[in-house]
């Protein structure tokens, strides 16, 4: 079980994160948009854009990850 404290961190950790990206044809796109927008790009390939293994994958390309504003 987790602890309050640890519930708090995790909830304030990369859930609440934006990731951008961009697409082949030069538009922005954020993690949520891809996901609805059915894009054929797995998550591990995202994954490994945004970790930095991968610089560019079949034009994709990982921009920024910024704190989620409410």
């Amino acid at each position: 079980k987790r602890t309050p404290e640890q519930l708090k961190r995790q909830s304030e950790g990369r859930a609440n994160i934006i990731y951008t990206f961009k697409s082949p044809d030069g538009s922005i796109v954020s993690f949520t948009n891809l996901i609805k927008a059915s894009i054929p790009v797995s998550y591990g390939t995202l994954r490994n854009l945004v970790r930095g293994l991968t610089k560019e994958f079949k034009g994709w390309t990982f921009v920024k990850a910024e704190p989620y504003k409410k």
